[in-house]
């Protein structure tokens, strides 16, 4: 009940799960149902590919309003399980409120998934309505074969575990107005609810939120101070995540970072929230300077959107200006473009064009996937309004996310992760502008940790989640809108990419992507965005563990003596799904290979 009142269920939303029905409410959800052409399932979508150990989704369906729902019955069926439930009015859904959600019992929600990996459930749904059957809603989802590694760090305007800024519109509060905060959270595993990170109370000097994280979990840098000029460091491997001050404004804001957070090149394009216009330049990420560097400011001036690949090998940006070279041409902010980088001899080099944008659309915000093989980014598409700022979600920007294979050069937009299938939306149409979400998808970041047979992408959307969160998309600052008890659908998502069985040819289909989930555990009534997906912060020798990954040796293993599994300094035989790895013949059977340095099951054909 309490986290139903702080508004969501579960990390999920909705008003928790319903009473018993009658027999005689049971007899006629069991009868052959009746079609209502008013009936549609809003979320979940229609394959979704679904992690293990995640808490349960939430049902949201829409109807005639003039349809009083008094009962449902959901039905999930796969190849070695089958539940069927009866529910009726949750008793937390007050007196005159539609009945048009409810969630799947965590329990059930747990041993249906871990019966159906890599295999698929199908999901039926009916309703009850004046003693009549309707339906059915039915859904067919895929489960991986893992569960999701690692922590997602994001940015919230808006959340309760902080309060910095006032004047948010709260009727509730005593001249109408409370106080709210910016802040950097952090969500991890079956989590109900973030964590603080970086933010604290105080005036607006204390907000922690445009950042930036190393693929390894160890660094975050964040912005701060009046147009946000000012950065810190953040030790994510400490407790309390202690904070650092960089000594040079203007420098690390939307820095990218060598994937062990070392050193960076610093942003150069006009982000809002420390913009830079200073030039692009390597940096000690440490201490928060200039470092020297080979091949990269004769070539571009300012790289703005900067992110290392998985082994810090390359790294890619939007050309926003420079000089260029005879092959790519002068800096253009419709250019995305990828140079090797060094670490040894800290030397840009090779350039290569590996996407150019058309009609006034920009790229940016590009995320290696775990192989290194492949870029995602967000194209950024001119919508006939103002943008405003640069790769901005607001003011009514639009943005789509796209994949490019970096062997090829073939470039496709993640339609079934955006919203379409087959050049049509998929995604439903409602009231307070939701008629173009498949539209509004940015940001995204790529886990370096492949898991369960796909990739997985998070990503900020201003789509409907439902009927949970369907207030126009642009609603997001609570100083404009009331939005205390009408959540903004300012949120984070996730969506699963396929992988190859062999990381070294392309995906067979021009769009790898799944449709997305809504992430758990946000707080409903904030706006959040910006998510980056890392591993957690390692554990040294002779702790707990489970998987490799949690180790900073990269191994975990049975341990005879403890009688369990420690991060352990000896590598086994051989490498287990999650433990380090250097080619594909480390890993322990054929069904992993070796991917960002880690055996990750693969799905073989």
């Amino acid at each position: 009940s309490d986290s139903c009142a702080a508004g969501g269920c579960g990390g999920v939303g909705g008003e928790g799960a319903g009473p018993k029905i009658t027999a005689s409410q049971q007899t006629t959800l069991d009868a052959s149902p009746t079609s209502d052409k008013s009936l549609q399932l809003l979320y979940p979508y229609d394959g979704t590919v679904w992690p293990l150990d995640l808490l349960a989704p939430l049902l949201q369906w829409d109807i005639d309003p003039s349809t009083s729902v008094d009962a449902i019955k959901i039905d999930i069926s796969g190849k070695y399980y089958n539940y069927v439930g009866y529910f009726s009015r949750p008793t937390l859904l007050a007196a005159g409120d539609p009945f048009v959600r409810h969630p799947i019992p965590q329990a059930v929600w747990d041993a249906a998934t871990h019966s159906a990996t890599h295999d698929s459930l199908k999901v039926t749904l009916t309703l009850l309505a004046n003693d009549t059957a309707l339906g059915p809603l039915e859904t067919t989802w895929i489960i991986a074969g893992g569960s999701l590694k690692g922590v997602v760090y994001y940015q919230s305007y808006g959340t309760k575990l902080a309060s910095n800024y006032s004047g948010a519109i709260d009727p509730s509060a005593p001249g109408g107005l409370s106080d709210f905060g910016g802040a950097t959270l952090a969500i991890s595993g079956n989590s109900t609810s973030p964590t603080l990170v970086a933010g604290s109370d105080g005036d607006h000097h204390q907000c922690r939120v445009c950042h930036t994280v190393s693929a390894d979990g160890s660094r975050m840098v964040v912005q701060h101070g009046d147009n946000y000029p000012a950065s810190s460091s953040y030790a994510l491997t400490q407790p309390a995540y202690p904070e650092t001050p960089y000594p040079t404004d203007g420098l690390m804001g939307w820095v990218g970072l060598y994937p062990d957070g070392s050193i960076g090149l610093s942003n150069g394009g006009p982000i809002s929230g420390g913009a830079n216009t200073m030039p692009s330049n390597l940096v000690d990420a440490t201490a928060g300077a200039v470092i020297p560097s080979n091949g990269l400011t004769n070539f571009v001036t300012l790289a703005a959107l900067p992110a290392f690949s998985p082994d810090g090998s390359q790294v890619a940006f939007a050309f926003y200006e420079g000089p260029g070279d005879s092959q790519v041409g002068a800096g253009d902010p419709s250019k995305l473009v990828l140079m090797d980088f060094d670490v040894t001899s800290s030397t840009f080099s090779n350039p290569q064009l590996v996407f150019q944008a058309m009609g006034g659309a920009l790229p940016g915000w590009p995320s290696f996937t775990p192989s290194g093989n492949r870029l995602v980014f967000q194209l950024d598409l001119p919508s006939g309004q103002n943008r405003g700022e640069y790769f901005a979600t607001r003011y009514g920007n639009r943005g789509e996310l796209w994949w490019v294979d970096l062997s090829t050069g073939n470039a496709h937009p993640l339609e079934r992760l955006n919203g379409t299938q087959g050049g049509t939306s998929y995604l439903p149409v409602l009231p307070n502008n939701h008629d173009h979400d498949e539209q509004l998808a940015y940001e995204p970041t790529v886990s370096p940790i492949a898991s369960g047979g796909y990739a997985w992408v998070v990503f900020t959307s201003r789509r409907a989640y439902g009927n949970v969160a369907s207030i126009d998309p642009t609603w997001s600052d609570p100083r404009d809108h009331d939005l205390t008890q009408t959540p903004t659908p300012k949120k984070l998502w996730v969506a699963a990419l396929d992988l190859p069985s062999d990381v070294e040819i392309q995906a067979t289909s021009d769009d790898p992507s799944h449709p997305a989930f809504y992430l758990p555990a946000q707080e409903l009534l904030a706006g959040n965005s910006r998510g980056y997906w890392v591993p957690e912060p390692c554990r040294e020798n002779g702790s707990d563990c489970d998987s490799g990954d949690q180790c900073c040796d990269g191994f975990c293993a049975y341990d005879g003596v403890a009688m369990k599994n420690l991060c352990g300094g000896t590598p086994p035989e051989c490498s287990n799904e999650f433990d380090i790895c250097a080619v594909s013949d480390d890993c322990c059977d054929d069904t992993l290979q070796c991917i960002g340095g880690r055996c990750s099951m693969v799905i073989l054909n």
